[in-house]
């Protein structure tokens, strides 16, 4: 069973790997406030942890929850972000997510370690 720190540590590191990208990347085609960078961060964070690393990445590989974390943030950037900024453009909603989904990628690999307690050479497999 997960101690409850592992799932908040899990968390924390989506948050600021999400926010990160988002407050590099938005700010630089965007002149928008900088809540509405922090909610979205939120609403990724929150929505991504549930669907692509709790519910997806236990049954799954890393690459697939990588690929779905890819399309859920350009999806909630090109669907909530308007209601921030406007309009966003597919193309940096891409860049965002390719960005995000780099350090995903080693967040897959605690959640699977510490939330899961699976070691390397035990990713599930969608065959069995």
């Amino acid at each position: 069973m997960p101690r409850l720190t592992h799932h908040l540590t899990a968390l924390a590191i989506k948050f600021v790997i999400t926010g990160f990208v988002l407050i590099v990347i938005f700010p630089a085609f965007y002149s928008e406030p900088m809540w509405g960078t922090i909610a979205l961060t939120a609403i990724i964070t929150a929505g991504g942890y549930v669907l692509g690393d709790l519910a997806l990445l236990r049954v799954s590989s890393n690459l697939a929850a990588s690929i779905f974390d890819f399309a859920f943030v350009t999806g909630v950037l090109m669907v909530v972000g308007p209601f921030f900024y406007g309009f966003v453009s597919i193309w940096i909603a891409m860049l965002a997510a390719s960005l995000v989904v780099t350090g995903e990628f080693v967040l897959h690999k605690y959640v699977q370690r510490f939330v899961f307690g699976l070691v390397d050479s035990e990713e599930p497999s969608p065959v069995e």
